[in-house]
């Protein structure tokens, strides 16, 4: 019913070339920004960290890994029975190239068919979770240099070479600190970071050579859509960036964590030489974003006329 109601939505709204250059220009506009950005977790205080860490080491605990090479020999997942027949019948000539001395990464970077091939096979450290039940059990028996026989996992079949192996840990304090520092992060930082902030904002606004004094860092060119790499996910900056002239300060913004500060320095506008080429995505977009208001209002709508009784 949803389908059918969204499908016929579609059919109701309109986009106008108008609306279409429009969602064009917005949604390929960039900024670049200067910021300071006050984290709460950076006013937690030292001595709550090293006591919270004293008392929780066990949740720091790094479980034992190991730094293994494979070979893998796909299979995709409905393989007959002569289609594995082949697929282990390759393997076993590789496993015979390794017996009679052959190289292992050089051969992986041959014969593996995994993702990790161009780097001989090398998947870096893993624990024993979140692999494959199978790879894993095979992997984490051998002793360090010990390459295993034919492993069958749901992937297909693997040669399995163990380079490393590293005991279960407790995370050093140094490590472990910023993680604390964000789960003991509270109001009482939140307020603090939030003065800081408006401290710094005051001082700019009544001299604006102080400016100069702040550690400002610099943001690459973004776009609309929330996301800036120095932040994570930054709606509320975003938008008060695109709501900026060039060189104006904002005010203090709440983000992510804690609060930011920006200043608008480049704005670049939409490249207009791409919109022809571009015109049918961004139509695309703006119709889904019209049906969705439109479903939206009608939903609203509906749940204020209807009469709810729970039984």
């Amino acid at each position: 019913m949803l389908a059918r109601l969204t499908k016929k939505m579609r059919e109701w709204v309109k986009v106008t070339p108008e609306e279409v250059h429009e969602q064009y220009v917005k949604d390929n506009e960039e900024v670049k920004i200067k910021y300071v950005l006050m984290e709460s977790k950076d006013f937690v205080e030292a001595k709550k960290v090293e006591e919270y860490y004293g008392k929780n080491k066990e949740e720091y605990r790094v479980p034992e890994q190991v730094r293994a090479r494979h070979i893998l020999v796909k299979l995709e997942k409905e393989a007959g029975a002569e289609t594995e027949k082949k697929a282990r019948g390759k393997a076993e000539e590789v496993l015979k190239a390794l017996e009679k001395g052959g190289d292992f990464a050089e051969l992986a970077k041959k014969y593996s068919q995994g993702p990790t091939a161009e780097k001989g096979g090398d998947l870096g450290f893993f624990p024993y979770q979140g692999m494959d039940p199978e790879f894993a059990k095979a992997a984490f028996a051998l002793k360090k240099g010990e390459t295993s026989g034919l492993v069958r996992s749901r992937f297909g079949y693997h040669i399995i070479k163990l380079e490393e192996r590293k005991d279960s840990s407790i995370r050093p304090l140094e490590e472990a600190a910023g993680m604390i520092r964000r789960n003991l992060s509270g109001e009482e930082e939140k307020s603090k970071a939030r003065e800081k902030l408006q401290t710094i904002w005051q001082e700019i606004k009544t001299s604006p050579a102080m400016a100069a004094a702040q550690d400002f860092k610099e943001s690459g060119f973004f776009k609309r859509g929330g996301f800036i790499p120095q932040f994570g996910w930054a709606p509320d900056v975003v938008k008060t960036a695109f709501s900026l002239e060039e060189g104006e300060l904002s005010e203090v913004i709440e983000s992510s964590g804690g609060f930011a500060l920006i200043q608008l320095l480049e704005k670049k506008k939409a490249e207009e030489e791409k919109f022809e080429e571009d015109k049918a995505k961004a139509a695309e977009k703006l119709l889904r974003e019209k049906t969705g208001r439109l479903y939206s209002d009608w939903l609203q709508a509906t749940k204020e006329r209807a009469e709810i009784k729970r039984f």
